[in-house]
């Protein structure tokens, strides 16, 4: 988990958690605006199933090297996730 930390700060990504509304059915997204700004926003819930956090970090930080202009991803809450990933 440091070492994705690590590449959020180097790369100057501002990380939180936050309450998501649940419409919306996200565990994390990655928003890049059209200003330089750049987050990683992750459902505070995740603090507690650290293997699924470090899981869904890694897919936001994915977007940030793969991905290019305005964007805005987000990790679904999905059956498989949370059978193989919370337990």
């Amino acid at each position: 988990m440091d070492s994705l930390l690590k590449i959020a700060d180097r790369e100057n990504i501002i990380l939180r958690y936050d309450y998501i509304p649940q419409q919306m059915h996200p565990l994390g997204f990655y928003d890049k605006d059209g200003e330089g700004n750049i987050n990683i926003i992750l459902l505070s819930i995740l603090k507690d199933f650290p293997r699924l956090l470090k899981c869904i970090l890694s897919e936001e930080l994915g977007h940030h090297f793969k991905s290019v202009g305005h964007s805005f991803y987000k990790a679904i809450n999905c059956e498989f996730w949370k059978s193989n990933h919370i337990k």
